[in-house]
C-alpha cells in the first residue's frame, strides 16, 4: 500500500488526528478522556442558515489505543442555551459550532476539548485528493448511489468510492425504516473504513496528511496543538479499537410533533447513562 492509500480519507483522517490530543504531553491528566466534536455542514440554506446533518463525539484517552464514536441524530429534541428547546441541529443554525458544542456539553455533562468542521461541498474535493474509500455496499445502497451520482456504476460488495459517491452513501436515509439511525451508522462505518488503514502509517505520512486535512476544514484547534498530536501518533494506530454507539439509544426515546417539527424526544437519565457507561468501558484508564 503506498503513501497515499494509508492516509485516511476525509471525516477518518480527521477523526483519528484529533482523537489524539490527548497525546500532547501535559494536555489532559492520565486516563481522562480527550472529546472531538466532528461537525458535517449542508452547504444547502434554509431560510438563510446552514444546518448540521452529521454530529459525531470522538473520545480517546491517552495510551489506550481506544476510541469511541457517538452519532447524535440530528432531530434531537433537546435544550439549547439561551435558546429554549429544539433540534440539535438547530444548535447549529442559530450560533454555529460553538453553541452546538455548549449544547452537548450542558446536557451530557462532557467537557470537549475541540471542535472540527467540513461543508458537504468539501468533501468530497477531501475524499477525491485523498484517493477515495472503500465500503462495503449493499445492492440498494449501490442503486441508490449510482441514481444519485451520474456516471456510477457500483455494485454489491466491497467497492471503492470517490467523493460523491461516499458522500450519498453518508447521506443515505430512505432504504431503512430507521431513517436518520441508519444514516450515521453510514457515517460511522466511512470512519471505521478509513481508521483501518491507519495502522502502519508512521510520522512522516501523518505530516503530509495534516497538509492537506486541515486546509479544508474549519477548527477552533491551534496548529502546535496538531502537531504534538502527530508525533504522538504512530504508537497508538497499530492498536486502535474502536466502539460506537448512536443517542438517543434503543428504547429511550419517542418520535413526537412540536411546533410542526418532528422530533426524537429523549429520555435523558437513561441515555446520559448509557453514553458514560461505552465511555468507562470503552476508554479505559491508560495508567
Amino acid at each position: 500500500m503506498n503513501w497515499r492509500r494509508r492516509l485516511c480519507r476525509g471525516w477518518g483522517a480527521l477523526c483519528a488526528l484529533l482523537l489524539l490530543l490527548a497525546c500532547v504531553p501535559g494536555a489532559r491528566a492520565a486516563g481522562e478522556p480527550v472529546h472531538i466534536l466532528l461537525v458535517g455542514v449542508d452547504g444547502r440554506t434554509e431560510e438563510g442558515r446552514n444546518r448540521s446533518d452529521a454530529i459525531l463525539l470522538c473520545s480517546f484517552v491517552p495510551g489506550s489505543g481506544r476510541v469511541v464514536m457517538t452519532s447524535f441524530l440530528r432531530d434531537l429534541y433537546i435544550p439549547i442555551p439561551g435558546h429554549g428547546s429544539n433540534r440539535l441541529n438547530a444548535a447549529y443554525a442559530i450560533g454555529g459550532r460553538q453553541l452546538l458544542r455548549e449544547t452537548l456539553q450542558a446536557r451530557f455533562g462532557l467537557e470537549l476539548q475541540g471542535s472540527v468542521e467540513l461543508d458537504f461541498e468539501g468533501f468530497p474535493r477531501l475524499i477525491d485528493a485523498l484517493g477515495g474509500v472503500e465500503l462495503e455496499l449493499r445492492a440498494d445502497e449501490a442503486e441508490h448511489i449510482n441514481r444519485s451520482c451520474p456516471g456510477s456504476a457500483l455494485t454489491q460488495g466491497k467497492r471503492k468510492l470517490n467523493g460523491e459517491q461516499a458522500l450519498c452513501f453518508a447521506r443515505i436515509r430512505t432504504l431503512d425504516a430507521d431513517g436518520d439511525f441508519s444514516r450515521t451508522l453510514r457515517q460511522q462505518a466511512i470512519l471505521r473504513a478509513l481508521l483501518a488503514e491507519w495502522r502502519q502509517a508512521d510520522t512522516g505520512e501523518l505530516l503530509e496528511l495534516a497538509g492537506q486535512v486541515m486546509g479544508m476544514v474549519s477548527t477552533d484547534i491551534s496548529p502546535v496543538q496538531l502537531l504534538g498530536w502527530i508525533f504522538q501518533m504512530a504508537p497508538v494506530l497499530n492498536r486502535l479499537e474502536v466502539s460506537a454507539m448512536q443517542i438517543p439509544v434503543p428504547g429511550t426515546y419517542r418520535f413526537r410533533t412540536v411546533r410542526g417539527m418532528a422530533v426524537l424526544e429523549a429520555d435523558w437519565e437513561p441515555n446520559i447513562a448509557a453514553l458514560q457507561r461505552l465511555l468507562e468501558k470503552g476508554l479505559p484508564c491508560c495508567a
